[in-house]
């Protein structure tokens, strides 16, 4: 996704490099969020509450992705990129 969305802007690694610390601080996030819940509310609502964040942002990213994959069904793939 990120090189359909990068493709000819030379940003391709700064995206890469936000994208990957955001995903670092996400992950550490919901690690101390899950954790106050599963103290507060027990394990099972800890795993729920974990569920429905992973719905969510499931969603979002396919809500936003048929943009991305209407602009990669229309580039013109020759043979030797196809066989690759």
């Amino acid at each position: 996704m990120i090189t359909d969305l990068t493709v000819g802007t030379g940003r391709f690694n700064l995206a890469q490099g936000t994208l990957g610390a955001l995903m670092g601080i996400a992950a550490s996030i919901s690690t101390i969020g899950t954790g106050y819940i599963d103290e507060v509310f027990g394990s099972g609502a800890g795993f729920i509450a974990v569920t429905i964040i992973a719905l969510l942002a499931t969603g979002l990213t396919s809500s936003s992705a048929p943009t991305v994959r209407r602009r990669s069904r229309s580039l013109k793939i020759g043979p030797a990129q196809a066989r690759a």
